[in-house]
């Protein structure tokens, strides 16, 4: 007979199992006609898995910097996982999950996001 009882057997299999699982975050497609790729972020991944591509708010996307356009919509896309990003005009590089803003003057904007970022 196990000196541990039955109770606690089955839930130390179910810390065991939740502890060995990961998240995945879902994967959405560039729209076919997006007037943004990934290829135009500067640096970016050819190809990368995307959590959100489309247009938003600029306040909804909860970022410090002010996005010019009088709060017109901009097109978003921000990578499923964490990308090497290079910084504009330096030598250093960012390490978290892009975002890629077209706005509406045509200036593409880029930046790093939180691990848990999501749209607001």
């Amino acid at each position: 007979m196990s000196a541990i009882p039955g109770t606690a057997r089955r839930l130390g299999l179910i810390v065991l199992v939740l502890s060995s699982c990961q998240f995945v975050r879902p994967t959405v497609e560039l729209p076919a006609n997006a007037p943004l790729t990934p290829a135009m972020c500067g640096g970016w991944p050819a190809d990368p898995p995307l959590a959100f591509a489309g247009w938003a708010a600029p306040d909804s996307l909860g970022i410090p910097m002010p996005l010019p356009g009088g709060g017109n919509p901009v097109f978003v896309l921000v990578t499923r996982d964490a990308i090497d990003q290079p910084s504009l005009g330096a030598p250093t590089v960012f390490h978290g999950r892009g975002l890629c803003v077209l706005m509406p003057d045509g200036i593409i904007g880029v930046t790093t996001v939180a691990d848990d970022w999501t749209l607001r």
